[in-house]
């Protein structure tokens, strides 16, 4: 997940919808000492311990703290919340012969 994408995604996603991707991350993830994605000085598990408490702690999150959510654990969001990925074909070019005179 990169940064513009969440930062777009933090604006319409629920809370239900972050507590299902925690729950996902939660059963997934099998290496919880790689480097996080937010902050570089950070594992995952320490991202981990920083975010999930505050999902269940505050009632209003700010929108940073929802978009360093998504940065981070974003790849276990349901596949319906994310932007579908067009599959554009390149042209096949034309080509004609020059006209040498």
């Amino acid at each position: 997940m990169n940064k513009t994408l969440a930062r777009k995604l933090a604006d319409k996603v629920t809370r239900d919808q972050l507590i299902r991707m925690f729950d996902r991350a939660e059963k997934e993830i099998k290496d919880w000492a790689k480097r996080s994605s937010v902050n570089s000085s950070f594992t995952k598990g320490k991202s981990w311990n920083i975010l999930r408490p505050a999902l269940d702690e505050y009632e209003n999150l700010h929108v940073l703290a929802i978009k360093n959510m998504i940065w981070e654990f974003g790849d276990y969001l349901d596949d319906d919340i994310l932007p579908k990925k067009s599959n554009r074909k390149k042209p096949t070019p034309i080509h004609q012969e020059p006209i040498l005179k």
